[in-house]
Parts: structure tokens; sequence; C-alpha cells
């Protein structure tokens, strides 16, 4: 098809295509997802949670809910960074552990938190100091160790107050719906181009 052969319109449907892929594909790299399926050791408690790294505004959504614990909530912690990707324990990374957002003194409930990660006051002091002394440094050390499968999440009670219930971060693919959505889009401009050259 020659360039020539396309006509205003053609252009103004190629380009609001161009427009809606390039304008999905930011949204897409600005958030790394994780879940976490938390259960106990000697626990039958369980819970699930959706951790969202948002490096637009540089925050750590971590929302989830639990149930069947042994004794009421004391709080959420999140962990970084273990020895080995999967497996061990470390000290909390983040100094909340009784966040705003957090469902407090029940054996059931849910939870969603939203911590500022370019604050210092927000990291543990030892986990700053541990990832190189800044708050970029921790920064970095908790998406790298999140990455790697060296981060997780606890919720701790009265009777396990260093935690009842914990799971590690595995991070989600590119969401199904917003991946067809690019494919389709897609397909409607290769179509459509493909048309036209016919037409030519």
């Amino acid at each position: 098809m020659r360039l020539s052969a396309l006509t205003p319109t053609r252009w103004a449907s190629t380009g609001a295509v161009l427009a809606a892929l390039s304008a999905m594909t930011p949204a897409l790299a600005h958030e790394e997802i994780y879940r976490v399926t938390l259960t106990g050791a000697t626990s039958p408690a369980a819970g699930s949670v959706l951790v969202t790294f948002d490096l637009d505004l540089v925050t750590l959504n971590v929302a989830g809910s639990f149930t069947g614990l042994g004794s009421a909530s004391t709080g959420l912690a999140v962990h970084c960074c273990v020895a080995t990707a999967g497996s061990g324990t470390s000290a909390a990374a983040l100094a909340a552990t009784t966040p705003s957002g957090f469902t407090f003194g029940v054996s059931s409930g849910s939870f969603d938190v939203t911590y500022d990660l370019t604050q210092g006051s927000t990291y543990s002091p030892s986990f700053v100091t541990a990832s190189g002394g800044t708050v970029s440094d921790a920064l970095n050390a908790l998406a790298v160790g999140a990455a790697d499968g060296m981060a997780y999440i606890s919720i701790g009670s009265a009777q396990f107050a260093g935690g009842e219930i914990s799971g590690f971060l595995v991070a989600v693919p590119v969401s199904e719906p917003a991946t067809y959505g690019m494919m389709f889009a897609g397909l409607i401009a290769v179509g459509a181009m493909t048309r036209h050259r016919k037409r030519d």
C-alpha cells in the first residue's frame, strides 16, 4: 500500500489504535504485582494478599484477607530479605508492623495498607543500614528482594507475635485482560492495513 493511499480518515484510525497501544504500555510497565498465599506452620489459619509496587507513586500497597487465626490479630509485617529464595526468615523491612488500614483484634478480617516508599520513616532502621544506608538503597533492596523471591508477608497474633501465618511474594504475569486488549488492538490495526492494501 502506498503512503499516498492513506487518506486522512485512515491515518486517523491507525493513529487512534497506535495511541491506545502507547497509552496501555506505560500503565502495564509501571506496576509490579505479586500474590501471596498465607499459611501457618502449626496453625490452620490462612489468607491471601495482593502486593503492588507502584513505580510512579513510589508506594507499596498490601491488600488482602485472613481467616482462622488462633487468637486476635496483632500486626502485619513486610519482611526482606531471606538468604535463600522462598525459604527462611528475616527481620521486618518496613517499620510499621501495626499500620493504618490493618484489622486488629480479630481472628478473621481484611486489610488495605499503603506504604510511602520515599520516606525514611517507612523502613526499619536496621533494614536501611543493611541495604546501604539511604532510602534509595532500601527501596532498591526491597524491590530486588521481592523480584528475587526473598520477601514475604506475615500476620502476627496474640499467640504468635512473630507471625502466625506468612507467605512469600510471587510475581504475577502481565494481566490477561490487558494482554488480550493489546493483542486485539494490534490485530485491528494489522487487519485494517491489510484491507486497505488489498483495495489498493
